[in-house]
């Protein structure tokens, strides 16, 4: 196997082929990890958990264990949270859907979307990209006021995350429950 000196840029294709061993053990422990964690938290804790998966760059965890019957009145900025996608349907998203993402603004926070930039509070959070890596023209939300009562708008900081930026907000019966555990794996990098 032909190794890059440092500092040589790789593609993506190559990295994953120089990887591969690597990844088979990430892969094969994600899922035995999984298995147990599913089978104690049924097993102990009766359904008030779940265990979510995010296979996305969106965020950089990869497992969470969400509180089904968390307090929505406990629920501030920053937390992740699990929820059910209820838009139209999206070329890569059904409706139903489940979600993870981070509350970035809520309920009386004020929300400026303008020329695609993004802020809450005056906080810059990013900005809206027009199209998806295949192309597909992305809906714009816009919004320029206070967060109506019991909605929730959902972020990460990936650019190309599709997340209230391009549908708007997440309702409080969307959500399906917030994250009491994360950062079992993150990301390969």
């Amino acid at each position: 196997k032909q190794v890059p000196e440092n500092n040589q840029k790789i593609s993506l294709h190559s990295y994953y082929k120089l990887n591969k061993k690597r990844l088979y053990i990430y892969a094969i422990s994600s899922i035995l990890i999984v298995t147990v964690i599913s089978i104690f938290l049924r097993t102990y804790f009766m359904n008030n958990y779940y265990l979510a998966l995010n296979f996305t760059p969106s965020l950089t965890e990869r497992i969470f264990i969400l509180d089904k019957h968390s307090n929505i009145d406990n629920l501030k900025k920053d937390d992740i949270v699990g929820f059910r996608y209820m838009n139209d349907d999206y070329p890569f998203y059904k409706k139903g859907e489940s979600f993870i993402k981070y509350i970035a603004c809520m309920e009386g926070d004020d929300l400026v979307i303008e020329n695609n930039q993004v802020s809450c509070n005056g906080k810059y959070l990013g900005s809206q990209i027009k199209q998806d890596s295949k192309g597909n023209i992305l809906p714009q939300f816009s919004f320029n006021g206070k967060i109506p009562k019991d909605k929730f708008f959902m972020w990460t900081p990936f650019v190309k995350s599709y997340d209230s930026r391009y549908w708007g907000f997440v309702s409080e019966k969307q959500l399906t429950g917030k994250t009491i555990f994360k950062n079992l794996f993150k990301m390969i990098k």
